[in-house]
């Protein structure tokens, strides 16, 4: 750097929120250019900024609790204790400030608020596996709601007593924790109507005068949602072979797939709880992982390994293993993968498809069944700091409470019910597509502490009674084929099975566990292999080109059009064509029958003067959905008439429709391709991206 550069500010600037950076911005406006210059004397005259330059440095987290000097709009809130000194006036410099606002929450008096500070912070180090404390960071601030079953909700507040809510924990619970955040402090905030004048929201910047209606409104605030809409036509997003294609570099479409996947699998304790129920909400047990089951179809990795919990408390060890070996197996799947294409990545050198193709070739798909709305949800605690800490999270996609996608450089995991149809159970899905073995069965109900591991006793025909599917997991569902003493009997069987097996092995339930855990990893890696072969037969990469079902269904209909068939987008000249759509859809069940009809004795409508119910038959209405798909769809471009303007024809754009028409006649005509407007956007050249008809 050149002596001659001047700094803006005297010192770096911390932004560790939207409230940070917006008076960062503030500050950058308010600056004063001619003042920052240092002339040599003054014959230098100032002319202009050639540049300026920023240094951004990612801090991996910063701990709040330092000591700090409130300013006195805080230091008089009659509804804030500050917390920044004891007693006797000495300043706290151990950081404790969170832990002293929770003890005040739990109505602690003040004389004895250290004892009860010290007690809350060695619990929390417990439960958080933590040797060594440091202070709290924000992103841990989810994680402790849920240890201490409580909601956070973190302000800062300005001069004018204008309020903004920086951080809200998602555990909605009776308790709830209120603080004030300044520069690297919390203070408790005892009473919110007294700690405020006014709430903002940061999102549209709207003021509350009450915090429950600011509350109200932040949970339904959209004001940050972009709406974008395109020019031309839709197409479906190109994948990394036909961008290989496009700069002449050939794969055979048989090799277009990636042929590696892993497959992982988690059990539970299932211990009793001491959380307060809600007027919604009743908590039975607690889930805790005991341990986690990894298979994949990788060489060297092909036989599941069972993770197992060695201590109580140690669940973030368990996780960070099976994470390692995850990581281990997606950098031999790299390997291969590397060699295999080795050609091809010669070919790329200097080319800006290089660095996309290796990240494609590094991420391995990581796939668990109902994982989105259990297993990850079991894992979210302690997985996603260990992921944090890798910094090399790429995107997270939630559908609902559930995770869709978490994806990283190097791995990517993904639900496998996301990819099939409502209502397939596990068993179902393992049928469907040829993986010959089933799982096990086990006593999950029993296993309610870690010291049943070690046990060499089977355990018992009733421990395997499941009260949340309401049976004994060993017996078969009651049907017209099964009756309820063919069950039990069925489930003697199955038990006598298991437990002649257990014997003879000499296991204890810790082997019992593992074998069980592994066989819902096994077949399931068989299966996956299946279904990915059935998809890229159809020319689909299955866990590379979609997340879902309506994905995979989205590529294969796309990869059936003609080249004449295309479907405008609505562009933001006609965006109020969006709302209109959306506006007259309608949808819902068919309620095509009455909630009681019985042979013989009802009557047709319930009307003492139609006849009897002869036979009843019932109809499902769910193939209207294919047949109005199997239906000729509109395409091509779109026209309006309306009213206000005579009714005359109104194309999407502005480019001329005969133009177009013409393009298109000689794409057909040439066989070659033409890049215009109808068929997805006008090429742009040169640095000033000027629009040409045709390319």
């Amino acid at each position: 750097a050149s002596q001659n550069n001047q700094l803006l500010f005297p010192k770096p600037v911390l932004i560790r929120n939207s409230v940070d950076k917006h008076d960062f911005i503030e500050s950058l406006e308010r600056v004063c250019l001619i003042s920052k210059v240092l002339r040599p004397n003054t014959e230098w005259v100032f002319v202009k900024v050639t540049n300026i330059e920023f240094f951004v440095t990612k801090l991996p987290g910063v701990a709040i609790g330092s000591f700090v000097e409130l300013p006195q709009h805080l230091l008089k809130n009659k509804g804030l204790l500050s917390l920044t000194k004891d007693k006797r006036g000495k300043p706290y410099m151990d950081r404790k400030c969170f832990f002293r606002c929770l003890a005040l929450l739990q109505n602690t008096p003040l004389n004895g608020l250290e004892r009860v500070t010290n007690k809350l912070l060695k619990h929390y180090c417990v439960k958080a596996s933590i040797t060594e404390f440091g202070g709290v960071f924000l992103e841990q601030l989810e994680d402790i709601s849920r240890i201490f079953s409580i909601s956070i909700n973190v302000y800062t507040q300005e001069g004018n007593r204008c309020t903004d809510l920086v951080f809200r924990s998602t555990l909605d619970c009776d308790k709830v924790l209120n603080l004030n955040l300044y520069e690297d402090h919390f203070s408790y905030i005892k009473d919110l109507s007294l700690y405020s004048n006014s709430f903002r929201c940061q999102k549209c910047d709207k003021i509350w005068s009450h915090s429950g209606n600011f509350h109200r409104h932040i949970k339904t605030c959209d004001a940050r949602v972009k709406e974008f809409y395109g020019n031309g036509t839709f197409s479906v997003k190109p994948t990394i072979f036909d961008e290989l294609e496009s700069v002449g570099i050939q794969v055979p479409k048989e090799e277009r797939n990636f042929p590696f996947l892993a497959a992982f699998d988690i059990e539970c304790m299932i211990k009793g709880t001491d959380r307060q129920n809600t007027d919604k909400i009743e908590y039975s047990a607690e889930h805790e992982l005991v341990s986690i089951s990894v298979c994949s179809n990788v060489e060297g990795f092909k036989k599941p390994k069972c993770f197992v919990l060695a201590e109580e408390g140690q669940q973030k060890k368990l996780v960070k293993d099976m994470l390692d070996y995850l990581l281990q197996i997606s950098e031999t799947s790299a390997f291969i993968l590397r060699e295999k294409f080795a050609d091809v990545l010669e070919q790329l050198q200097n080319s800006h498809l290089l660095d996309k193709f290796e990240a494609y070739l590094n991420q391995l798909p990581v796939l668990s069944f109902n994982g989105a709305r259990y297993d990850l949800k079991v894992l979210r605690s302690e997985l996603v700091p260990l992921l944090t800490e890798l910094d090399s999270v790429k995107f997270v996609i939630k559908k609902g409470a559930g995770y869709m996608v978490i994806a990283t450089e190097e791995l990517k995991f993904l639900d496998a019910t996301y990819y099939i149809a409502p209502g397939f159970n596990y068993e179902s899905f393992l049928k469907a597509y040829g993986a010959k073995q089933t799982k096990s069965f086990f006593p999950y109900e029993y296993l309610d502490c870690l010291v049943k591991l070690d046990s060499k006793e089977f355990p018992s025909y009733p421990a395997f009674y499941s009260s949340l599917k309401n049976c004994n997991v060993l017996e078969p569902p009651v049907n017209s084929s099964v009756t309820k003493s063919d069950a039990k009997v069925i489930g003697m069987k199955r038990y006598n099975e298991l437990k002649t097996m257990f014997n003879l092995k000499n296991w204890s339930m810790r082997d019992y566990l593992i074998f069980y855990n592994n066989l819902d990893v096994e077949p399931f890696v068989k299966a996956l292999e299946n279904m990915s072969s059935y998809y890229t037969d159809r020319h689909v990469d299955l866990f590379k080109d979609a997340v879902s079902a309506p994905g995979i269904a989205e590529r294969i209909a796309f990869k059936t059009l003609k080249e004449d068939e295309t479907f405008f987008l609505f562009n933001k000249k006609n965006k109020d064509l969006v709302k209109l759509f959306r506006n007259n859809l309608v949808g819902g069940p068919a309620i095509i029958f009455d909630r009681f009809q019985e042979e013989g004795k009802t009557n047709i409508r319930h009307d003492p003067s139609n006849p009897c119910c002869a036979r009843i038959k019932g109809f499902d209405a769910n193939a209207l959905y294919l047949k109005c798909m199997a239906e000729e769809c509109p395409c091509g471009i779109y026209l309006r008439r309306q009213a206000i303007n005579g009714f005359i024809k109104e194309y999407p754009s502005n480019q001329s429709y005969a133009a177009t028409h013409w393009l298109s006649f000689i794409e057909d005509k040439e066989k070659i391709h033409i890049q215009h407007a109808r068929n997805g956007s006008e090429y742009q050249v040169g640095a000033k991206k000027i629009q040409v008809d045709g390319y």
